[in-house]
């Protein structure tokens, strides 16, 4: 068997440095796969825990919506028992004054 010739030497230095390069350059891109993949799988993790935090702020705005809405129905029974019983204490005292005016025209005065 003859020796291989000088562009056959040359043809193979040159396919063993490519084929390095190509071995090199699949390396890095399977680092980088790897490395996207771990980023990608923390951001699906914190994805999952802010749509997580997402669902409780929903709640508690829910939960306070209600409580509100509770509070001012409370303050709005409140005002209106105010205001009945200012108007009958208004009514007890018209009618006290009434009562006196009418005692002192028929003679038994006040006081």
């Amino acid at each position: 068997q003859a020796a291989p010739s000088a562009p056959d030497r040359v043809g193979d230095a040159v396919k063993a440095v490519l084929m390095e390069e190509v071995t090199r350059e699949k390396e890095q891109l399977e680092r980088e796969k790897a490395a996207l993949a771990e980023e990608n799988a923390e951001l699906s993790r914190q994805s999952a825990e802010l749509s997580h935090e997402k669902q409780e702020l929903i709640s508690t705005c829910e939960r306070l919506r209600r409580e509100l809405a509770e509070q001012q129905q409370d303050e709005a029974r409140r005002r209106a028992e105010d205001a009945e019983n200012e108007r009958l204490h208004l009514a007890e005292i018209s009618r006290l004054v009434h009562a006196m005016s009418e005692g002192e025209a028929g003679g038994w005065g006040v006081g």
